[in-house]
């Protein structure tokens, strides 16, 4: 794998992170990990969107401290929880995709592109039917648009997920 994210806790602020943790062997993957942090460091905070915390490079690791998302990744909660899901689900799944489309909402206004949303990059905390918080997460394909003449051509993503025009 190319980064295990590691819950970690700062021993003097007492406080609870998430540490993507690399092994520097790739200068191109440091460098991308990078700029993910300098993109996220730069967005204004939203509630649903990842914060970023601190980004750390040694000769031989790169930690990339942000914000600790309780909960699961939305394509786990489904896995798992589908039966009970299904019985409360056009009010949660009105929240989730609120929370989600507010998000991108955001991420747009600041000219960004996420370019890789799916079931496993959306962190949810979901009590009983409440949604408690959403958080898209996993940045390191998104790109600040430059122009107004934004094309994408790369394809980037996760080919499930990826729009059939893409294709």
């Amino acid at each position: 794998a190319a980064a295990v994210v590691k819950k970690c806790r700062h021993k003097e602020e007492n406080t609870v992170y998430a540490t993507k943790v690399m092994r520097n062997r790739d200068l191109e993957k440091e460098i991308a990990s990078r700029a993910e942090f300098d993109l996220l460091n730069g967005l204004e905070d939203h509630p649903h969107i990842i914060k970023a915390k601190e980004f750390i490079s040694t000769e031989q690791w790169t930690y990339f401290v942000m914000e600790y998302a309780n909960g699961l990744e939305l394509q786990e909660y489904l896995e798992r929880f589908h039966h009970s899901f299904s019985q409360h689900k056009s009010s949660l799944t009105r929240k989730i995709i609120s929370g989600l489309l507010s998000g991108v909402a955001h991420l747009h206004s600041a000219r960004i592109c996420h370019k890789d949303i799916k079931p496993e990059n959306i962190m949810v905390d979901i009590q009983g039917e409440q949604l408690v918080s959403l958080k898209l997460v996993d940045f390191n394909i998104s790109q600040k648009v430059q122009n107004d003449r934004f094309t994408m051509i790369a394809k980037n993503g996760t080919k499930m997920f990826i729009a059939p025009e893409m294709e």
